[in-house]
């Protein structure tokens, strides 16, 4: 199910995963919220691994707080 929400004030559209164990965010949108962040830390994720349902393998480029709003 995809809704209209927002993450740090920005509008976008998401994808609702009920199952979800960690929210994803892409790259693009990030770097577009930089100025309304609440807090940013890029470091290497080396320990980290995500895989979607379709054991796909997802890069981790850092940790965001914020405002998530649907």
């Amino acid at each position: 199910m995809y809704v209209k929400g927002s993450v740090s004030s920005l509008p976008c559209t998401m994808l609702l995963d009920t199952g979800a164990n960690v929210t994803v965010l892409r790259t693009d949108l990030a770097k577009k919220a930089k100025g309304h962040l609440l807090h940013i830390t890029y470091c290497n994720h080396t320990s980290i691994s995500l895989e979607t349902v379709t054991e796909r393998k997802v890069s981790v480029s850092g940790k965001l707080d914020a405002v998530i709003q649907f």
